[in-house]
């Protein structure tokens, strides 16, 4: 928590990080209206992240902001616009909304919703505004024409003769109906989505939650774009143990996971059996552990076998974060993507320590080194693997693992660019030996 380091995220309530405004594309700013105005918390979240260097680095954009307050009438436009002032201060590029959600319900300048019970009403501003900020992202950050918040405005002009304001005789059903409607985006033709090779990017942390895991997630999504892929972010345990589910994806991408992240694994074995690739980031292997441990210092043993079939090895701990010297060999298929890496450099990370030495497994091939000499804890020896790549089964699926960028700012743009090149060689390695 940036008001309490003793407070820790979970899962469920994190806490809101700068690492978190770094990542995004889009801020939906929150603040309880105080005396007209933004709460003191959030202009101090704002003037703390300004020292921090954040000021000058969030320009491009896109910000909204919402508000509750005591009742309605409560000084809450003057919250929101409030909010938008100090969006703006930091270069975020801030947009009004034409809509309403019933007769007399709008949110011009952003949500103003009264205290709970929260009605229908404000639900639906929410729901809107948030579809408004989606849309802003998608059109004018990602490209996608189909995405312009004019484009949804037909489903009023079809049921109601004119995009706008609802007639004063359309029920709360008829209001719901167009909040919870598809988006006009969803009706693509099916043959454009289904060119595209799709990846899995898997999330789930049920035990220790690491900071990165956003910055970790957009990083990827984007280098999938790049690829020409289409990657799907989830959480949700069935995507990975529905045989059905998990056969629409050509590839998994593990990050950060912690804790029992799935039960079933045949159809994760199947994935692979049919050739199609694995790619595990930083934390993917130290989930499933018999232990708990925030620092990661304690030895701890797997509870299923499933990752160290998958990458040959498992997370057992690792000593504090301090700075060590990498060593990258680059005769491999990698060697030629990762050419803009040094032999050797310096970096600042969590040093993991492995259940097995995967230099010694003669399908595995190991591509960048930690010197064991040059920090403490290691416990590998002289051949110390951070990220190796192999191929499995008869059809020769790709697996690829890196154990570096415990940080969001190797993701982000404001820290070293080693590990992410090293990563996109290996991510790029994995989507080029899908399986047509």
């Amino acid at each position: 928590s940036w008001e309490d380091p003793k407070i820790q995220r979970d899962a469920n309530h994190p806490f809101a990080t700068y690492d978190d405004v770094y990542w995004a594309d889009a801020v939906a700013a929150g603040t309880p209206t105080n005396l007209g105005c933004i709460s003191y918390r959030m202009k101090q979240f704002w003037d703390d992240f300004s020292q921090a260097g954040g000021w000058g680095t969030t320009d491009g954009k896109i910000g909204t902001a919402f508000t509750s307050q005591g009742g309605h009438g409560g000084g809450g436009e003057l919250a929101c616009m409030a909010m938008q002032s100090v969006l703006m201060n930091f270069g975020f590029s801030c947009f009004g909304i034409t809509d309403y959600v019933g007769f007399l319900d709008t949110m011009h300048y952003g949500s103003a919703i009264a205290k709970k019970p929260r009605n229908e009403q404000d639900k639906m501003k929410c729901r809107r505004q948030g579809l408004r900020l989606a849309e802003f992202v998608a059109y004018y950050i990602n490209g996608r024409d189909e995405c312009h918040p004019l484009q949804t405005k037909e489903w009023e002009a079809k049921k109601w003769g004119h995009p706008g304001i609802p007639p004063r005789s359309a029920d709360t059903q008829e209001l719901t109906e167009r909040t919870t409607c598809p988006h006009v985006s969803l009706n693509e033709s099916p043959v454009s989505v289904n060119n595209k090779k799709k990846a899995l990017v898997f999330t789930k942390m049920e035990d220790y939650v690491h900071d990165s895991t956003p910055a970790m997630a957009a990083w990827t999504l984007l280098k999938l774009q790049e690829f020409g892929w289409e990657g799907v972010v989830t959480d949700d345990s069935d995507y990975i143990e529905s045989a059905d589910k998990l056969s629409k994806f050509d590839l998994v991408v593990f990050l950060n996971n912690s804790g029992q992240i799935f039960d079933k694994t045949e159809s994760l074995l199947a994935h692979i059996e049919q050739g199609k690739g694995v790619v595990g980031v930083h934390a993917a292997v130290a989930a499933f552990l018999n232990g708990k441990d925030a620092s990661g210092a304690t030895i701890m043993e797997p509870t299923s076998d499933i990752f160290e079939t998958i990458f040959g090895s498992h997370f057992q701990n690792h000593p504090p974060v301090q700075t060590g010297t990498v060593t990258v060999d680059f005769d491999n298929k990698l060697g030629p993507n990762m050419a803009t890496v040094p032999s050797k450099f310096s970096h600042t990370d969590e040093f993991f320590n492995f259940t097995k030495n995967v230099c010694d497994d003669p399908d595995v091939t190991v591509i960048a080194y930690a010197d064991e000499s040059t920090y403490e804890g290691g416990l590998m020896g002289s051949k110390h693997p951070l990220a190796w790549y192999k191929e499995m089964g008869p059809n020769k699926a790709r697996v690829f693992y890196s154990a570096m960028g415990h940080f969001s700012h190797f993701y982000n743009g404001t820290g070293p660019s080693h590990v992410t090149t090293i990563l996109q060689a290996g991510l790029r390695f994995c989507c080029e030996g899908a399986q047509p």
